[in-house]
């Protein structure tokens, strides 16, 4: 079902085990890994009860990290603006 690396997966582990990754953007990942359609920040934010500001910054830490991915605009559910959408790069 997901093409994820076996070294990404083993990094992913070791950050789960060790508390690397903080815990919203953990919360953040796991949301979007059992997702098959990606989101908007606004709509992590409402559906997770994280701060906007929280979200975006953990969504930047996720992309640098490359855990996640933009895979472009759609219209957000709660503003119905064209917003960013991203997603766990392992459901890609």
């Amino acid at each position: 079902m997901s093409r994820i690396r076996q070294t990404s997966l083993m990094a992913y582990r070791e950050i789960e085990a060790d508390g690397t990754m903080g815990k919203q953007a953990m919360k953040i990942y796991k949301y979007l890994k059992f997702t098959l359609e990606g989101y908007t920040r606004n709509e992590l934010s409402r559906f997770l009860n994280i701060p906007i500001n929280a979200v975006c910054g953990r969504v930047n830490e996720l992309l640098q990290a490359e855990w996640i991915v933009e895979i472009g605009k759609k219209k957000d559910k709660f503003t119905n603006k064209q917003n960013l959408v991203v997603m766990a790069k392992c459901n890609i």
